[in-house]
């Protein structure tokens, strides 16, 4: 079960078999709520590179998105663009760079 409180995570695992079936389940939620903590940083994230995103035509803000990537023992989401200009907005602008920074930045690093 994973408790969330205010920024703190208390994970508190009973007796389950750890093994990679039981580790992925754990990662997509059915044994704890990682997957929903992820998806809320992930979506934060992506709210502020949304926000943040310079406005020439709108389809680099629009190709803007969560990518869900689950492998045998680890599950991540990744804030990404597939807009053919994505590096030159990157280079100029670090809207990524920057979404991430504010995103520490509510939780506070090390955390």
């Amino acid at each position: 079960m994973v408790k969330v409180h205010d920024a703190n995570v208390d994970v508190e695992l009973g007796p389950i078999e750890w093994n990679h079936k039981n580790l992925r389940r754990f990662l997509r939620g059915e044994l704890g709520g990682v997957e929903e903590i992820l998806a809320a940083d992930a979506g934060k994230v992506l709210a502020a590179a949304k926000a943040a995103a310079p406005v020439a035509t709108g389809d680099y803000k629009q190709s803007l998105y969560v990518r869900d990537q689950m492998r045998p023992s680890r599950l991540t989401k990744q804030v990404r663009t597939d807009a053919p200009h994505a590096r030159h907005v990157e280079r100029e602008y670090s809207v990524l760079g920057r979404a991430m920074g504010a995103s520490v930045g509510e939780k506070g690093r090390g955390e």
